[in-house]
């Protein structure tokens, strides 16, 4: 047996290990430790008016007049005691009406602070978040809304001293004929299950974007470095020993991209901002303990890997072929899933879509967005649509 062999055995076996883990056997580990754990206490405990905390939510905003009164109107329409609620909006020096929008409501818990130079969504929440009165800070997007009772939700674990953050369950609502977009939304759906199984073990390492809250004494600067905020701000704070859980009564829905255009431009982008924040991750999860690194690497390095680790099963199963009709199966199975795609691409270009070879299709191409992604690592920039 050569060493190109050797070599191409060990990388088969480790990329099929670490794509059925971070895709299949994650999520049967989740459902085992579950089985014997004392979860948080819910969003459904009753709580007097009391026992909330103060919350101050900010709202990222960049050229957000499309949005931004129904974002806020949205928010003061909350459920939750009037004297315990602000809301900052912080306008990263938007071109169009946000500011003037955001100044035009007379309620004396709404403020604008308007950034002196674009900062992006990370720089304004390093911003504003020291400055914030609330005790819980919540991190939300311009094009979210809120259920009425969600603040309160959101809030409610927080009578547990261990939880130093917590995230909402996020619906995310595709736009109308738009097949592809959905099985996007079917995928977020997945997620959505796996943070509930991450949370009940308090140790959620991805939260959403733009759906979040945290302690503010346990806030830690992002710094210059683009990362991203969903990972390393509960990373933050289970490195401080603290619990990062996941509120499913804490309702809010998104749209998705309109396009599978818009989707793969969003992948492209993520995947710069995955691979710049990996490092820092790292290390956050390992003062965290051992365990949560390898819930951490298992759920997320592994799948911001998987498109790579795709191609290394595809590569080394052709170096392999001649050496068992294992790899020649698995070479013909990857033959039929890329032909597959192809038809199922041809199929969209002509408006026809087929069940199943659609499906084919949408995945090698999200795949395909994290290479893309990579080349473009070093053009990463700081000041991004908080949207994004």
């Amino acid at each position: 047996m050569t060493v190109t062999t050797i070599v191409a055995l060990i990388l088969f076996w480790v990329s099929l290990a670490g794509i059925f883990q971070t895709y299949f056997g994650l999520y049967c580990l989740l459902r085992i430790l579950n089985l014997f754990t004392r979860k948080t206490p819910s969003t459904e405990k009753a709580l007097s008016d009391s026992e909330y905390p103060s919350v101050t939510v900010i709202v990222p905003a960049f050229n957000e007049e499309d949005c931004i009164g129904e974002r806020i109107n949205n928010l003061l329409a909350q459920d939750y005691p009037a004297d315990k609620l602000t809301i900052w909006v912080g306008s990263d020096c938007s071109t169009d009406q946000t500011n003037a929008i955001v100044n035009s409501i007379a309620d004396p818990r709404v403020s604008l602070h308007v950034m002196p130079d674009r900062r992006g969504k990370l720089g304004i929440i390093d911003t504003l978040t020291p400055l914030s009165p609330g005790e819980i800070v919540i991190i939300t997007d311009a094009n979210v809304h809120f259920e009425p009772n969600t603040i309160r939700h959101l809030t409610a674990p927080f009578t547990d001293q261990r939880v130093g953050g917590v995230t909402g369950n996020l619906k995310t609502i595709p736009p109308s004929k738009t097949e592809l977009i959905a099985k996007e939304v079917a995928y977020r759906n997945f997620e959505s299950d796996v943070k509930l199984l991450l949370g009940n073990l308090g140790k959620l390492f991805g939260a959403y974007g733009g759906f979040y809250a945290f302690r503010r004494e346990l806030f830690q600067p992002f710094g210059l470095r683009p990362v991203q905020d969903d990972i390393i701000q509960p990373l933050e704070i289970l490195a401080q020993g603290r619990r990062f859980v996941f509120a499913a009564n804490a309702i809010a829905s998104e749209d998705t991209s309109e396009t599978v255009q818009q989707e793969f431009s969003r992948r492209v982008r993520m995947m710069g901002y995955n691979m710049r924040s990996m490092g820092r991750a790292l290390r956050l999860a390992s003062r965290a303990g051992i365990g949560a690194l390898f819930l951490f690497v298992s759920y997320k390095i592994l799948r911001w890997l998987s498109p790579f680790l795709f191609g290394l099963l595809a590569i080394t199963s052709l170096l392999l072929i001649q050496h068992s009709p294992f790899y020649a199966t698995f070479v013909l199975l990857i033959a039929i899933f890329f032909a597959c795609a192809v038809i199922g691409a041809l199929g969209r270009m002509t408006g026809i879509t087929i069940p199943g070879l659609s499906s084919a299709y949408y995945f090698a191409l999200m795949n395909f967005a994290s290479y893309v992604g990579l080349l473009k690592l070093w053009q990463v920039k700081r000041y991004w649509n908080p949207r994004s």
